[in-house]
């Protein structure tokens, strides 16, 4: 209540319990959580895995070219198996394919420690693994979006892929920073024998709740071709946009650990654990991006949506403007605030608009053109490092993304062609 027009520390109290409530809402069920828990530790696996192998990649070539092609090749295999992993969650146990996919990782992070323990590792060797990570996540990525409708429902699905995006960046976070000081003080294998430890766990996990655990909707025996529902997301042009947003994220502003590598070692001179410090601060800004989204747990319109790209693409030339690294980690930090209320609210958005039977396939072909930005636009931005610097290298990046969610935003609002249909 208020007295003489200042609200008491008991009704913001009680404010503040019913905000923290709405925010941690998918926490209130019990399979989430569950499901929460063990992605937290693979989410810390995946970070000490790409650190460990971003810093093998540095210590071989130092070549900015060279961090692009791992990065692309832990993304390429989403253009060909994403669509093909979602249709298998759509008409499988899906708890058994995200097992068998992270048994598989753990395996071959084990593979690449042994080879770099024993000094037998090259570059070669380790474009090959970051190729087989790339493989079975692509299978999973889908698989793991369509879940959240099975553990919250529909209506709680913005508010649980909020959550996950903050239990990623939690661990990414916590992640880079051990990976970096495990590197610095026990070498390349211990960071990748850690890393599959993690993935053992969550593998564990999530197969121990078959009977028990999980709730899953019946599934389906959905035959929709990849042209079909091509056709589908092409009729509904609120998802045509997101999709066209996401891409220029994904390819021009997502592969910050490509330039945030190159400056850590040509422009600041850091070591190892520096190096996994500065790449945990975007995370920072990414982690209450995801808190914002999940208290909020609302539709964005596709104008907003497109007004947080552009914003983002911002903070990221203004990070290719940083005269030092305390304003470059601001930068950073800023720019995954709102990279992660753009990704989220895409999305939410496209699992709103998609019918539960074919969601998966849906939700593949999302990540294809996501991780198919990531593959493409991180040689290409190591390239571009290499010619130009990664200041440079930023700012055109930025630029890019702020001419494009113009032009959405410009479309959405002249023509009205991109107006959500209602949901299904």
């Amino acid at each position: 209540m208020k007295f003489n027009g200042v609200i008491t520390p008991k009704a913001w109290s009680g404010t503040f319990k019913v905000s923290l409530k709405r925010t941690f809402l998918s926490w209130s069920f019990q399979h989430y959580r569950r499901f929460a828990i063990g992605a937290l530790v693979m989410n810390l696996g995946t970070w000490m895995n790409r650190i460990a192998q971003d810093w093998l990649i540095i210590q071989l070539t130092g070549s900015g070219l060279s961090l692009g092609i791992i990065t692309g090749l832990q993304f390429a295999p989403a253009i060909f198996f994403s669509f093909y992993g979602g249709g298998l969650g759509d008409r499988h146990d899906k708890k058994k394919i995200m097992s068998i996919c992270s048994s598989f990782i753990a395996i071959s992070g084990l593979v690449l420690a042994f080879f770099v323990y024993k000094d037998m590792h090259n570059v070669l060797i380790v474009y090959t693994f970051a190729l087989v990570v790339g493989t079975f996540a692509s299978i999973d990525m889908p698989i793991r979006h369509s879940l959240m409708s099975d553990l919250v429902g529909e209506s709680n699905v913005p508010n649980a892929v909020s959550l996950n995006s903050v239990n990623f960046n939690f661990a990414r976070i916590i992640g880079p920073t051990l990976a970096g000081i495990t590197v610095h003080t026990l070498g390349v294998p211990a960071a990748l024998l850690a890393s599959t430890s993690c993935y053992i766990f969550f593998a564990a996990l999530i197969r121990s709740t078959s009977g028990n655990g999980l709730a899953s909707k019946d599934k389906v025996t959905d035959t929709t071709s990849f042209i079909a529902v091509s056709k589908f997301i092409w009729a509904d042009k609120a998802i045509v946009k997101a999709l066209v947003i996401i891409a220029a994220v994904a390819s021009f502003g997502l592969n910050f650990p490509i330039t945030t590598a190159l400056m850590a070692v040509n422009v600041f001179k850091l070591d190892a654990a520096g190096y996994g410090l500065l790449s945990s601060t975007i995370a920072v800004g990414a982690l209450f991006g995801g808190l914002i989204s999940a208290n909020r747990n609302t539709r964005v319109p596709i104008t907003k949506l497109a007004s947080t790209a552009l914003i983002f693409g911002l903070w990221q030339i203004g990070a290719g403007f940083s005269p030092n690294i305390i304003i470059y980690s601001s930068m950073l930090a800023l720019s995954g605030l709102f990279a992660l209320l753009t990704t989220i609210a895409i999305n939410s958005l496209i699992q709103n608009h998609s019918p539960y039977a074919i969601r998966g396939k849906i939700l593949g072909i999302y990540t294809v053109i996501f991780s198919g930005g990531m593959a493409l636009g991180g040689p290409l931005i190591g390239f571009v490092a290499d010619l130009l610097g990664p200041k440079n290298t930023l700012k055109l990046g930025g630029t890019l993304i702020v001419l494009i969610s113009f032009l959405v935003i410009y479309s959405s609002l002249d023509s009205g062609l991109f107006k959500s249909r209602e949901k299904r």
